[in-house]
């Protein structure tokens, strides 16, 4: 996603932070932005790398250097593939630069993945069968990951934000208050704060015990799935934290959530995961539960992020969606069992 203003600023502030790394930049890119900026950095003599200049106050130097040291784990384990963090030439995870006067943000270094998004290809023509196989796959990878965060002895300093029931539908989620978005009416905060209810209660009797919770990547749907030859190579740990394996395995398919092939790729991830880790089938009965807590993070997401929408066309849009999805869950019905009604 990218936003309709310069980023000279950002990208210079970059380019010095780099001197900080064992290698000569040629050129510096900005690819993306999000929850951070996302650059292509071109070397002297070797390949591309990619720098991210991180959301001032989103993650603390010791969250970043604990999400370096999980992505390291992952990668020595041979479970999963990740991209490679790269640490400065003095060994420093992440470097502190100054965009403007006062606006100081960490930048860090990770290797290029070469491929293409998962996002990507399923743009293309397709079958429902290969959409299915992808999503088997990811499921796979889903199921190898918390398999290796539940086995993992994390160091002792390790520190990540929670996904937890305050996490999600708190008083302040770490979001953002879905309920307050701008544009909000009165029918629909009212539909928003009774969901909010019926999910904080849900989650609570839900639990956190082990086999359910857990470090999670937290954000990894097709655009942050790379297709490298015929396997999927994780990248973006940026939102990883402790919560709920189905919220990870809801994240990942949400995305195609208005696909006519939907519940199949649903059902695919699930069968995925469970060759992978185990998966209970009343826990599985919570998919379409989870589905709504991450429809409803995104619309906190959003709102807190205007320059991402500068028009609030998309935020408009998604809160008529989001309303519309709680109406039918609390009518005790699948808010994803169909995709909702044209928005006009």
């Amino acid at each position: 996603m990218t936003a309709d203003r310069g980023w000279d600023l950002e990208t210079a502030a970059v380019a010095k932070a780099l001197d900080a790394w064992p290698f000569e930049v040629e050129r510096v890119e900005l690819m993306s932005v999000s929850e951070n900026l996302v650059f292509r950095v071109e070397r002297s003599g070797t390949g591309p790398v990619v720098a991210r200049l991180h959301r001032r106050g989103y993650n603390s130097l010791a969250e970043l250097e604990s999400e370096h040291a999980w992505v390291r784990a992952l990668n020595r384990s041979g479970a999963v593939r990740a991209s490679v963090p790269i640490e400065a030439t003095d060994g420093r995870s992440h470097v502190s630069v100054e965009v403007v006067e006062g606006d100081d943000r960490f930048v860090g270094v990770v290797d290029w993945v070469t491929g293409r998004p998962l996002s990507h290809v399923l743009e293309e023509a397709v079958s429902p069968v290969e959409a299915v196989d992808w999503y088997r796959r990811a499921g796979e990878v889903l199921g190898d990951l918390h398999s290796q965060s539940t086995a993992w002895h994390r160091p002792a300093w390790f520190g990540r934000r929670s996904w937890n029931v305050d996490g999600m539908v708190g008083p302040d989620p770490l979001w953002g208050r879905f309920w307050e978005v701008p544009g909000t009416g009165e029918r629909q905060r009212d539909l928003l704060l009774e969901t909010r209810g019926v999910l904080h209660r849900t989650l609570t009797d839900f639990g956190t015990m082990p086999d359910r919770f857990g470090l999670i990547h937290a954000d990894l749907y097709a655009d942050n799935l790379f297709v490298t030859n015929r396997d999927l190579v994780m990248i973006d740990f940026d939102d990883a934290g402790f919560g709920w394996h189905l919220y990870d395995l809801a994240v990942s398919v949400y995305d195609q959530g208005n696909a006519a092939w939907f519940p199949d790729v649903c059902a695919a991830i699930v069968a995925g995961y469970r060759e992978r880790h185990d998966l209970p089938q009343e826990h599985v009965e919570l998919l379409p539960t989870f589905l709504l807590t991450r429809c409803l993070a995104l619309l906190g997401w959003l709102a807190d992020r205007p320059e991402l929408d500068p028009t609030g066309t998309r935020l408009a849009h998604d809160l008529k969606s989001a309303v519309r999805r709680c109406e039918v869950f609390l009518r005790g019905a699948d808010p994803f069992d169909s995709p909702p009604a044209p928005i006009s």
